[in-house]
């Protein structure tokens, strides 16, 4: 019973630290993502219409 609790133990461990590192990927990647998006709006130059609506 006691290294079926330690393996618990063990288990419960890594698993919030692999949800830890899953969090800050996705923090990073958000982060990434939100940059790449201002990077996108900073660089389109819009187009002329030229007045015909055809």
């Amino acid at each position: 019973n006691i290294i079926l609790q330690n393996e618990n133990q063990a288990l419960k461990k890594n698993i919030s630290a692999l949800i830890k590192t899953a969090r800050v990927e996705i923090n990073r990647k958000d982060e990434e993502i939100s940059n790449l998006h201002q990077r996108v709006l900073s660089n389109y130059v819009a187009v002329p219409s030229d007045g015909d609506e055809n």
